[in-house]
């Protein structure tokens, strides 16, 4: 993490590796969600 995060600021994390996993992270109303659409050419 950068040297000048704190505690509520926004960040990055990984993908969930199982689909419980990603349920979960859906259902969290904690967390402010986005979608990244990448295109491969």
């Amino acid at each position: 993490m950068p040297l000048d995060w704190r505690k509520g600021d926004q960040k990055i994390v990984p993908p969930p590796k199982i689909l419980e996993q990603m349920d979960a992270r859906l259902a969290d109303d904690s967390c402010e969600k986005i979608a990244i659409n990448v295109v491969i050419v």
